[in-house]
């Protein structure tokens, strides 16, 4: 009889090292999908923020060329403006006495030229925007013109040595 109870009791405890062995190995595979499944949500959550972080940047970035796009078409017009202005039926001096130059400034006016009797000349800067502003240089320029800080010179070139030189003329 204690043989039997033996076999019995190593029956049951095979039996009970079976079922915690499979509950073992369970309890594993749902860990381990578990740890799948929060290491998916993670991912999700990082690809979640870098979305909205890159929609963020995109959005920037459309802003950014919205502003772009707007500051060129207003360059752009001005640039059309400028040259146009000579024929405005408000701007007072003849288009005739007006030279383009549209690089520091925009026009040199010889009031005058288009009748063969300069009396004056005006140094023009055309800006079609409201907020506009003289540049560093153009500043420069309008004090040294303010400062009376403008001359006249003329250069010959030498035929023979094909040499540019400042021309003093003799005083008569």
């Amino acid at each position: 009889m204690t043989a039997y109870l033996l076999i019995v009791a190593l029956i049951l405890f095979i039996v009970t090292l079976w079922y915690f062995s499979t509950c073992f190995v369970y309890l594993n595979t749902w860990c381990a999908a578990l740890e799948i499944k929060l290491e998916v949500y993670r991912y999700r959550q990082k690809l979640g923020l870098l979305q909205d972080a890159w929609e963020g940047k995109y959005q920037e970035l459309v802003r950014f060329g919205e502003r772009s796009l707007r500051s060129q078409r207003s360059k752009i017009s001005g640039k059309i403006l400028e040259q146009y202005c000579p024929f405005a039926p408000e701007y007072v001096y003849d288009p005739d006495d007006s030279v383009a130059v549209f690089d520091v400034f925009d026009y040199i006016v010889f009031k005058g030229k288009s009748v063969n009797a300069i009396e004056e000349i005006i140094i023009q800067e055309m800006k079609s925007s409201i907020s506009a502003r003289l540049s560093l240089r153009q500043r420069q320029i309008r004090d040294c013109v303010q400062a009376g800080k403008v001359r006249f010179e003329m250069w010959r070139l030498d035929r023979a040595t094909g040499e540019w030189h400042l021309y003093i003329p003799k005083n008569k």
